[in-house]
């Protein structure tokens, strides 16, 4: 081991040139695949390709097609149904129609229209040509509201605005052609008073905004950061170091991302400001133990011999509290953690490189005592700091432990539950106009229910579709639940037409002669849209039910909630399958569960069995956990306190956040074994290392805390309050480490 650090050391130092032009080369490389990047925040990219939920859910898309179709809401000056206003809503649609990445329409002027004329059934367009001197708007209305399933459909409450519900192709880069689609929709509509909703527009928001959090997190933090060290060291080698490192680490990283298809989402966009932030702690112990360091030729060789191996394992311990998050079932999360856990390591091994060249460059020039870090104000608060710990050392530990206990209480208020239109900002516009919609419209989140017979007639037996159309009726009457639609509504309508077209035939037909001939003159028809609901074989039908916007708890409710009507009405003759994507939503809450339970629990093992490892004392376990663990639970804690749910973001915490803090634990203990083995009592050993090592903990803590706190600006809640909770993790560990470790340490010296 010895061996390897003077060889590490003569690298750092005497070959540094070579070291550095390999590290260039690396990262100019690197920098041809950083236009491989991309932004991706459907809700998909969270699931493992072979995840049986997936797998449901793509089913679902092969049988009835995309599901994330986009909802436009128009609202004309005058009458919907005037001649103008339904000559731009043809134009448009028809454009719409043609275009290649739109699979299908459904407005006041495309909607299928069933009738028929001599026994023969007629299948056409609400508006099959442009309007003109022979177009009567009163047909046009007659013509939607005789079927209730546009009705309800395409129309709002009072009929004073339309709705266009306009289908994506289900392609395999639907992230990529996405913004695509809803651009050329909001080029479409310019003109008009529209809105739009859907979840495809929620993700092209957050793809927008997690674009726009990266570049401003990396900003300024860069900026902060950089202000932050100027204040505490004042002078320029450690500013240089500091740039060098975060653009040599960013550049590799970022190239690494993009070299492996890597896609950004809400939640890695934090990555680069993670990199910026984590650059800067080794470096400041770098240079803090060079300037307490006694000029001389070997200055910078002792300097490297005392701090590489505590930082590299800080490094490790913070790598092993992100690559924890690889154990999740997410895929995001299992990305963001082996991602993260490299941003660590290459943070770690740039910073090194850039201080050691810099000061070897800084000793030939100048041998002189380099500006010591810090103020007067941080040696006094050190001393005050020090005496308390030695005079209060066992109240300190048992106030240490009730915050321990009330946390625990507080941890079992916590909630784990995940809402999408949420993370968006109130003041977010894709936001307000959702819930203008629920209130003018209805809700339009689809609940998407496969039904599948097990009798031989499959769908066409009119007992099921009877018993179909009942249900959609018992769940429209439900609170909550609206706008249910079905095959049953095209029987029905069907009927209707093929009879003698009055309002007591839109019923199911008795027999299963008359609904097979229905539904064959339907599918004879090429302007059918029977695909949308029914499976090819007619062996499954699509249910599906408009739910509103709302968080994946209450969505599960709504699950088990249908199911349950389902089966009272159907008993075991159908099999129930949820298909789209609110299944996938709802298994986002056991996985969020399983995340934070595996991920903390590997990060603790591993990091404390690591401690042991380097220390080789189990007392010094010990030592480590008690002030390590409280950060944690008193975030936790506040966390079921303020209401602050577990979700895809703040399920990380546990886990980063106990390779963070243990960080400034295992220098200070690295250098309580140094005073201790120089043959310092436990009192002087304790108080040593708080004067030598108290400073840069503080230093280095208060430049990650300010890092952390940048994401306060995002404009995704969940980050907010990821960066919002690391800071309070963060403060807590600093007052941990200065408090309550050397508190432990004396009360353990006592029992001794």
């Amino acid at each position: 081991m010895i061996i390897i650090l003077h060889k590490t050391i003569f690298v750092l130092t005497e070959k540094r040139a070579y070291v550095l032009f390999g590290l260039t080369g690396i990262a100019l490389f690197l920098c041809l695949f950083l236009t491989n990047i991309t932004i991706d925040n459907s809700l998909e990219v969270w699931f493992l390709q072979d995840d049986p939920v997936l797998l449901n859910y793509n089913e679902f898309k092969d049988i009835y097609g995309n599901d994330e179709v986009i909802i436009a809401w128009v609202n004309p000056k005058g009458s919907i149904y005037e001649k103008k206003f339904v000559s731009v809503i043809y134009s448009i649609c028809q454009k719409m129609e043609e275009y290649s990445l739109i699979n299908r329409i459904v407005s006041i002027t495309k909607a299928p229209y069933l009738d028929s004329h001599e026994m023969n059934l007629i299948v056409e367009d609400m508006v099959n040509k442009e309007p003109d001197d022979s177009f009567r708007p009163e047909e046009l209305k007659s013509k939607i509201l005789s079927n209730p399933l546009w009705e309800k459909l395409i129309l709002n409450a009072d009929q004073s605005s339309i709705l266009i519900l306009i289908e994506p192709v289900a392609g395999q880069n639907m992230d990529a052609e996405r913004p695509q689609i809803i651009a050329y929709v909001k080029n479409a509509l310019k003109h008009l008073n529209y809105k739009l909703a859907g979840m495809g527009v929620v993700y092209e928001e957050l793809n927008r905004i997690s674009l726009k959090d990266t570049s401003l997190f990396s900003s300024l933090a860069y900026i902060l950061l950089i202000s932050a060290l100027f204040i505490f060291f004042r002078r320029i080698s450690i500013l240089i170091a500091a740039t060098l490192t975060i653009i040599y680490s960013s550049l590799i990283f970022l190239g690494i991302f993009g070299l492996c298809g890597q896609s950004f989402n809400m939640f890695s966009a934090i990555l680069p400001t993670l990199i910026i932030i984590l650059c800067l702690a080794d470096i400041i112990h770098v240079f803090s133990h060079y300037d307490k360091t006694e000029p001389g030729p070997d200055r910078l060789q002792k300097t490297l011999s005392f701090v590489l191996v505590p930082c590299l394992f800080t490094t490790v311990t913070t790598g092993i509290g992100f690559s924890a998050l690889i154990s999740s079932p997410m895929a995001v999360l299992k990305s963001f953690g082996m991602f993260a856990c490299l941003g660590v390591f290459l943070a770690y091994f740039v910073s090194i490189i850039f201080s050691a060249a810099l000061l070897a460059r800084q000793g030939q020039t100048s041998n002189s005592k380099s500006s010591p870090i810090g103020t007067d104000f941080l040696d006094r608060l050190i001393e005050k700091i020090s005496a308390m710990n030695y005079q209060y050392h066992k109240w300190i530990v048992f106030a240490g432990a009730l915050i321990v206990c009330f946390s625990v209480y507080a941890i079992s208020t916590l909630e784990v539950d995940t809402f999408s239109m949420n993370f968006l900002l109130d003041s977010n516009p894709v936001k307000q106009d959702s819930y203008f919609f629920e209130k003018d419209y209805g809700y339009y989140v689809p609940l998407e229910v496969r039904l599948r017979p097990r009798h031989p007639d499959g769908v066409k037996n009119p007992d099921f579709l009877k018993k179909l159309s009942h249900l959609q009726k018992q769940l429209d009457n439900v609170p909550n639940l609206a706008k249910s639609t079905s095959i049953a509504d095209i029987v029905k309508q069907l009927n209707k037409v093929l009879t003698d077209n009055r309002q007591a035939s839109y019923r199911i037909p008795d027999t299963k002669a008359a609904v097979a001939q229905e539904l064959l003159l339907y599918e004879m028809d090429s302007d059918n849209d029977i695909s949308y609901f029914v499976d090819s074989m007619y062996t499954e039908a699509r249910l599906t039910i408009r739910i509103p916007m709302e968080s994946s708890k209450e969505m599960e409710e709504k699950i088990h909630l249908v199911k349950s009507k389902i089966k009272a009405m159907f008993h075991d003759t159908v099999e129930i399958k949820f298909g789209g994507y609110i299944p996938l939503y709802v298994k986002m809450m056991d996985y969020i569960m399983q995340s934070q339970i595996r991920s903390f629990m590997i990060a603790f093992i591993v990091i404390f069995a690591i401690i042991g490892l380097l220390f080789r004392s189990f007392t010094v376990i010990l030592t480590g956990i008690i002030p390590n663990i409280l950060p944690i639970f008193f975030t936790l804690g506040f966390m079921g306190i303020t209401g602050i749910n577990l979700d895809i973001a703040t399920v990380t915490i546990a886990a980063i956040a106990i390779g963070i803090s243990v960080d400034d634990s295992i220098h200070f203990i690295f250098m309580y074994k140094t005073q201790r083995r120089k043959g310092l009592p436990i009192k002087e050993a304790v108080d040593r290392t708080l004067k030598t090592s108290g400073k840069a903990i503080i230093t280095t803590s208060l430049l990650l805390i300010t890092g952390y706190l940048v994401m306060i600006f995002a404009s995704v809640k969940s980050v907010i309050f990821f960066g919002l909770l690391i800071g309070i993790s963060m403060v807590s560990a600093l007052i941990c480490d200065l408090v309550l470790l050397p508190s432990v340490l004396l009360l353990f010296a006592k029992a001794r």
